[in-house]
């Protein structure tokens, strides 16, 4: 629209304001299209932070059911050392 409107500054025909206000009505749509996909794309955002809990519950820990024997080898070895 502002290439429009510095190409035909000094025009003052019927055609050229039908043309400039068909493309002030195109910008505008354009602008309000815009504009509500913009609210709604926060909306969703705020959406989903309110429904995303805070934290994740954590399961149940699972503990080994017998001991691990020491290992001998790694103990002989460090006290030979």
């Amino acid at each position: 629209m502002a290439a429009y409107r510095d190409r035909n500054r000094f025009l003052y025909t019927e055609t050229a304001k039908v043309e400039e206000q068909r493309l002030q009505a195109d910008f505008m749509l354009a602008q309000n299209v815009f504009n509500n996909l913009s609210q709604q794309h926060e909306q969703a955002k705020i959406r989903v932070e309110e429904e995303t809990p805070v934290s994740k519950p954590s399961t149940h820990p699972i503990f080994p059911s017998s001991e691990a024997p020491p290992n001998r080898t790694v103990i002989v070895l460090v006290f030979g050392v």
